[in-house]
């Protein structure tokens, strides 16, 4: 059908393009997981969440608390 060509002319290369970026940034994220160190894994930094759990069980940050 006529109408619907350039659907298929815009779509088809769409497609592809975005199937190139998907399997260029799954590279990049092995890569980055690959050069994680050892002392990484075993002692994470500690998130937003559980620095202010740290906190709050440790008796830190009560005045905080009390003027929310």
């Amino acid at each position: 059908m006529p109408e619907y060509r350039i659907s298929y002319l815009v779509t088809i290369p769409w497609m592809i393009l975005l199937a190139v970026l998907f399997v260029l940034q799954r590279r990049s994220s092995n890569k980055q997981t690959e050069t994680t160190s050892d002392e990484d894994l075993v002692n994470p930094a500690p998130t937003n969440g559980e620095a202010d759990l740290d906190a709050t069980l440790s008796g830190e940050g009560h005045e905080a608390m009390a003027d929310s």
